[in-house]
């Protein structure tokens, strides 16, 4: 499920790539101004999770945790989650409140 999540993260990054090759506003406008800010700085966590996802299945592959030492682990699973959950509010202001 590792190896799909990160799939799924750059597909993901790719949407927001192609969402703002398809803005239909500028920067300078306010609803424009925020949807960059928001956007690129979510792509900047999203591709930093995809880093450490990439970098936790390339350790998890060399067998370097166990099941007393997982801590890496748990703390890129929930940097990733946080960094979904922040998703869904943004969603909710860019797209569903315009």
């Amino acid at each position: 499920m590792l190896l799909l999540t990160i799939v799924l993260g750059t597909i993901f990054m790719g949407g927001v790539v192609y969402q703002w090759s398809i803005a239909h506003f500028h920067v300078y406008e306010a609803h424009g101004t925020a949807f960059f800010s928001m956007t690129g700085m979510h792509a900047t966590h999203v591709a930093s999770g995809i880093l450490l996802l990439r970098l936790v299945y390339r350790l998890t592959r060399h067998g370097r945790f166990t099941a007393q030492n997982h801590w890496a682990i748990a703390a890129v699973v929930m940097y990733w989650h946080f960094v979904d959950v922040v998703w869904v509010f943004f969603y909710l202001v860019l797209y569903l409140i315009n």
